[in-house]
């Protein structure tokens, strides 16, 4: 996509510096018209990599449908009952390091007992 010009109303022949009396309401007028023009060209611009403006917007407009459709006390119970699922999961594997703890405390003893009986 083409950037829009530093002065769209000047490429289209629709306006010309000096053009109107000098400091009139319709130079005044053309002006900010241009700015206009100007900034929604740079915006343009800006977006062109996304497809251009109107693809974003309709992207948003998309997104905003979708999201719609979801209620917060939805997104809520899903984070409540990941929560819980931590932890659980938490509790299981704090369980299991006391397991392994205890089962190396048991197999110490018996290792040092074979040691011992080796030198003997």
């Amino acid at each position: 996509m083409q950037s829009a010009p530093a002065y769209p109303l000047q490429m289209r022949g629709l306006w010309h510096p000096g053009q109107g009396q000098e400091g009139s309401v319709a130079d005044t007028s053309r002006e900010e018209l241009d700015k206009v023009l100007g900034a929604y060209g740079r915006l343009q611009d800006r977006f062109d990599k996304a497809g251009g403006l109107r693809e974003v917007l309709s992207l948003y407009e998309g997104l905003k449908s979708e999201l719609a459709k979801v209620s917060e006390a939805e997104i809520e119970g899903l984070t409540a009952e990941i929560k819980e699922l931590v932890e659980s999961l938490l509790e299981i594997d704090y369980q299991l390091r006391k397991v392994q703890n205890l089962k190396l405390l048991f197999d110490e003893p018996a290792a040092a007992g074979n040691g011992a009986a080796k030198e003997d």
